[in-house]
């Protein structure tokens, strides 16, 4: 592999329930009761007690755990190790708390609520979540591969690719989905064993789930603010990821050719048959988004399994068909 390996691991976890700010401020010391409390607040996660204390300590606990870690590794593999250029990892596990205290006869002593500053809002619901409609267009640049008698980019000419996506954002930086393209690819010619032999053309269809990630150019600048980038990669508002993105996509799925036929001495055959393969795509580049629309522009790598062999007299064996592509596309955000 000649290119450097990027990985970026989050891990968030939730224990317990989000704490009730608002029903926590209409407790008043001196009055509430213990039972009001508990009609307010619900059962509480901790009792204490202590034997010489007649005073009753009541939590309610929310823990929130998040590992964040990003690491870059040198682009060649060494016997299948490589070794880390740069590594950020940081942990932080956050337990924000309700503490009453009651005396003997159940009246309220004594109330505090435990919330960082950093925290602070995230007591209401989830954001939501968003929808993006993207129609894409693709250029091959180059095709890369073995198609046995010669390469593919001596056979097929570069051509266009065109597609659509559906795309389900949950929290910001991870959009999951599911994407259809059309690839065409017009047939050549070429001199082979003292012969002329003209191609068809190369026609593909793909369906692949798709997921991207996409990181505005702020966590570069914050990368050591643990609490900003844990903001932007966990509690950002998809509604708010807008401005200037970095993106880093990938997907797999299927994909089927078409027949393609070869004239050259002899009978017309297929140098193809038609039939369904695996596929994979990766993608890397830059996002401009607004509140609800989306413009991307970068460069991937799309991988057409083997295509199976004709009935043609020439070399047909195929290896797989790599297209090295420019990608631009545009999304509507809902």
């Amino acid at each position: 592999m000649l290119f450097t390996s990027c990985a970026l691991d989050v891990r968030r976890q939730r224990f317990g329930r989000r704490l009730p700010e608002k029903p926590y401020a209409e407790l008043a010391v001196g009055e509430t009761k213990l039972d009001e409390a508990l009609d307010k607040l619900g059962a509480p996660d901790l009792i204490e007690r202590e034997n010489d204390d007649e005073e009753d300590h009541l939590w309610w606990l929310h823990k929130d755990a998040a590992d964040i870690n990003i690491r870059l590794q040198l682009p060649l593999s060494y016997f299948g190790y490589r070794h880390n250029v740069f590594q950020y990892f940081q942990g932080d596990a956050q337990t924000n708390k309700i503490h009453l205290i009651f005396d003997e006869s159940g009246t309220l002593l004594q109330k505090d609520f435990i919330l960082p500053e950093e925290y602070a809002g995230d007591i209401g619901p989830e954001p939501p979540d968003r929808w993006h409609f993207t129609p894409r267009f693709e250029y091959g640049l180059v095709l890369d591969g073995s198609a046995d008698v010669a390469d593919f980019d001596e056979i097929f000419e570069r051509g266009g690719i065109i597609g659509f996506d559906v795309n389900y954002q949950p929290v910001a930086p991870l959009v999951l989905g599911f994407g259809g393209s059309y690839q065409h690819y017009s047939g050549d010619t070429i001199q082979f064993a003292g012969g002329t032999f003209s191609f068809d053309d190369l026609e593909l269809l793909n369906a692949e789930a798709l997921i991207r990630l996409q990181l505005p150019f702020e966590v570069f600048s914050s990368l050591f603010d643990y609490a900003e980038v844990r903001r932007i990669l966990l509690d950002e508002d998809p509604r708010n990821a807008d401005g200037w993105l970095v993106f880093l996509e990938g997907g797999a799925g299927v994909v089927y050719n078409n027949d393609v036929g070869v004239q050259g001495p002899g009978p017309a055959a297929n140098f193809f048959e038609s039939g369904i393969g695996l596929s994979s795509v990766a993608t890397i580049g830059v996002e401009y988004s607004w509140e609800t629309v989306s413009v991307r522009a970068g460069f991937g790598v799309r991988s057409n399994d083997a295509f199976e062999e004709g009935d043609a007299l020439i070399p047909d064996d195929a290896q797989a068909l790599r297209v090295w592509t420019a990608v631009i596309s545009v999304a509507l955000k809902i």
